[in-house]
């Protein structure tokens, strides 16, 4: 055990000698802003953190990469014929330090050159979570004070401060609901509920209005106030699908209707475990793998909607209709991605079709989820996704970014009427093992306290700014379909898949970027502490490497 601990420290004091950026201290907790001047100090002294680290002999690298390439899967390749692997030395800011040519081809190790170091900056943080940045004082602080005293402990029949703070902090992030604000009518054909004016709460924030007709006419039940943490986005999807049903079933006992199905629109992602798997797209998604065994669901066409369009679209409008009409009775629960569908194939669209659809989901009791893993924490210039909308879900699902990109943590947040007028005195079924783990929740807390800053807001429309303007160029290209850009997402989509995946990838890293395309998708979702060159640098690469495509 003290081994690990040692290890564990070691590998957290190399991380505090690298270079970060300002932090802005603003409403950090106490506790944090004491740590920032000396961690801060500790970061500025340039060169330390490339005496600590040493180069990896040249035959330790050949054996490590081996052992890589025959032993270790990676995400989404065969271990029959994985895909090119890059050995990453250390991560400072938004850049990723790599070997020079250190490369796992088809062939065992095709080219090391020399130990030269090679920075790559990042353009994807690490799939949407280091928000951040790497080696961040404060997270990284966060996570040594807590491993000094406690690192795990089993959430069941015990708490610790971690998990209480952390609580709290998302509380006060959570688009509040109000009674006072007008409900989203279903009948409303002329959109006029689309235009209500949001109020705001003293953070700045939309203050939503009241979800679900489910809750009752308290303000504490029709609030996102009840969290169930999880160990990571997909656990918190299963987590969130069996607590609607769970709510649902009990509550049908009296209306003596099955409500078990879950809705859901095609072009989604909701992660790779079995429920998650099966609302994610019948198409793109994983359906095709494993058939008929996963649990069947009911499908809407994705959103067309424009993200920017004056009034929800006909087609959306009648699809939306027609499917709560055929399906509704058997229904517990519909789940989407709000605004951006992220993995699915990186779509923006109207937070008017979100409108309509929290007033079907009022009107026919149905529990509206909001997967909000990839988009919350300021992504797409609002604080959550749910912020472009003036409505609030019955349950929201926050992940990636919760803990900056440190290490994984999720959490299911849901109104009170759900935990308990629903669920009410059964125990919820669902306990990860790693529950609230109290390491990961300092240092979600930590991350909290970064956002509650409000530094984001600048730190995102500055982003997207840049990525207009660098982008730009690519919207004349022959291959090119589309390119749009929200808040701090940069989205080329192609005409065609891209067919060699592997070349296109060391394309990127020759120019000293990292970017991981997918099918004919292109984007970019760099950490907020990016710099304008190096956002620069991010799309000038980009649009080289497509134009050739």
């Amino acid at each position: 055990m003290r081994l690990l601990v040692n290890q564990f420290f070691r590998q957290l004091d190399f991380q505090k000698t690298t270079k970060s950026t300002t932090v802005a201290i603003g409403t950090i907790s106490t506790a944090t802003k004491r740590t920032i001047p000396r961690l801060s100090a500790m970061h500025s002294k340039s060169g330390q953190h490339n005496q600590q680290l040493q180069a990896l002999p040249e035959a330790e690298l050949q054996s490590m990469l081996e052992f890589d390439r025959t032993h270790l899967w990676h995400p989404y390749t065969s271990l029959a014929k994985p895909l090119p692997t890059y050995a990453v030395r250390t991560a400072s800011g938004a850049e990723l330090e790599l070997e020079t040519g250190e490369k796992l081809g088809e062939s065992l190790i095709t080219n090391i050159k020399s130990k030269k170091k090679k920075k790559e900056v990042d353009g994807m943080s690490s799939w949407w979570c280091a928000v951040h940045g790497y080696g961040h004082p404060t997270l990284v602080d966060a996570a040594t004070r807590q491993a000094q005293t406690l690192s795990h402990v089993m959430f069941g029949g015990i708490t610790h401060a971690p998990a209480v703070d952390l609580g709290k902090a998302l509380l006060r992030l959570m688009p509040t609901a109000t009674t006072a604000a007008a409900n989203i009518t279903s009948n409303d054909n002329n959109n006029s509920s689309d235009n209500n004016t949001a109020a705001k709460n003293t953070a700045g924030h939309i203050i939503a209005t009241t979800p679900n007709t489910l809750s009752s006419s308290s303000a504490t039940d029709s609030s996102l106030e009840c969290i169930f943490y999880a160990d990571s986005g997909s656990v918190a999807v299963e987590a969130a699908l069996k607590l609607a049903v769970q709510a649902q079933l009990k509550s049908s006992l009296a209306s003596k209707h099955d409500r078990s199905d879950i809705m859901t629109v095609r072009g989604g992602y909701h992660g790779d475990t079995w429920n998650a798997m099966s609302v994610c797209d019948p198409v793109t998604g994983m359906h095709h793998v494993f058939g008929p065994s996963l649990p069947r669901r009911i499908f809407l066409p994705p959103p067309m909607t424009p993200f920017d369009a004056p009034e929800l679209l006909a087609e959306d409008r009648n699809a939306l209709d027609a499917s709560f009409e055929q399906h509704s009775g058997t229904v517990a629960a519909f789940i989407i991605e709000p605004i951006v569908q992220g993995a699915g194939g990186m779509r923006f669209y109207s937070p008017h079709y979100l409108h309509h659809l929290h007033a079907h989901c009022q009107k026919h009791k149905i529990l509206l989820i909001f997967d909000e893993i990839a988009t919350g924490f300021g992504r797409t210039g609002k604080l959550f996704a749910t912020n472009h909308t003036t409505i609030t879900p019955d349950i929201l699902i926050l992940g990636k970014a919760l803990t900056g990109g440190m290490m994984t943590l999720a959490a299911v947040i849901c109104t009170r009427y759900v935990a308990v007028s629903l669920v009410g005195n059964s125990p919820f079924m669902h306990g990860p093992t790693f529950m609230a783990n109290p390491l990961a929740c300092a240092v979600a807390r930590a991350s909290c306290d970064l956002i509650a800053t409000g530094a984001w807001e600048a730190q995102v429309a500055r982003i997207a700014v840049l990525l207009e303007e660098g982008l730009a160029p690519a919207r004349v290209f022959s291959g090119v379909q589309d390119v749009r850009v929200l808040g701090a997402i940069g989205v080329v989509e192609l005409r065609e898949p891209i067919k060699d995946m592997a070349k296109v990838q060391a394309q990127f890293v020759e120019l000293g970027v990292w970017l991981r395309p997918f099918g004919k998708l292109v984007y970019l979702m760099p950490p907020y502490i990016v710099s304008d060159e190096q956002v620069r640098k991010l799309t000038s690469a980009l649009c080289n490497v497509v134009e050739h495509l």
